[in-house]
C-alpha cells in the first residue's frame, strides 16, 4: 500500500474513533449523570450499537469495536483481531506506545485497527475488579443484561480491545 494512501486512512481513522469515542463517552456521561450505573448500563446495553452505526454512517465506513474479553459476543476477537490484540498486549508489557495499524484487504478495502486503552478511572465502575471497582448491584445488573459477559476484572492501563474501521473505499 503506498504511503500516502496509509497516512490518510490511519488520519481518518484516528479522527472517525474519535468521533464515535467522544459521541459514546458524552452519552455514557449524560446517563451516569441522569440515574448513576444502574441507569448507565441499560442505556449502553440500547444504544451503544445505534450510536456507532451512525458515526459509521455519517463516515461511510464499517465500525466494531472487537475484543478479548467481550461483554457482548458479537464484539469478540477473532483472526487477525487477536493477532493484533496480543501484539498490543506484548508492547503494553513492555511499556511501549501503542499505535494503530493499517492493513489493506480484499478488493481494495483496507482496515484501520486502533488499540482501546482504559485510561479513565470511570470506566472501571463497569468494566472493572469486581468487589473492588464494581459495587455487588453493578455486577448484579451486569450479570442480568450480559450473561456471557467477560468484560469485568480490568485495571488502568489495561487493553480493553480495539476500534475497527473498515474502508471500502480509499480516503
Amino acid at each position: 500500500m503506498p504511503a500516502a494512501v496509509e497516512t490518510a486512512v490511519r488520519e481518518r481513522g484516528r479522527a472517525i474513533t474519535a468521533q464515535a469515542f467522544g459521541l459514546l463517552s458524552t452519552n455514557l456521561v449524560q446517563a451516569l449523570a441522569a440515574g448513576g450505573i444502574t441507569n448507565a448500563l441499560p442505556y449502553c446495553s440500547e444504544k451503544a450499537y445505534p450510536l456507532t452505526a451512525l458515526v459509521a454512517a455519517t463516515n461511510d465506513v464499517t465500525i466494531r469495536r472487537v475484543t478479548h474479553r467481550p461483554r457482548n459476543p458479537t464484539n469478540a476477537a477473532t483472526g487477525i483481531e487477536w493477532d493484533l490484540l496480543r501484539k498490543y498486549q506484548l508492547a503494553l508489557g513492555r511499556g511501549e506506545t501503542l499505535a494503530p495499524t493499517v492493513r489493506a484487504g480484499t478488493n481494495g478495502q483496507v482496515t484501520f485497527y486502533s488499540p482501546i486503552v482504559i485510561t479513565n478511572p470511570l470506566c472501571l465502575q463497569c468494566h472493572g475488579v469486581p468487589g473492588t471497582d464494581l459495587a455487588p448491584s453493578t455486577t448484579a445488573l451486569l450479570r442480568q443484561l450480559y450473561p456471557q459477559d467477560e468484560a469485568t476484572g480490568f485495571r488502568l492501563g489495561d487493553l480493553r480491545g480495539l476500534w475497527r474501521v473498515d474502508f471500502a473505499r480509499l480516503p
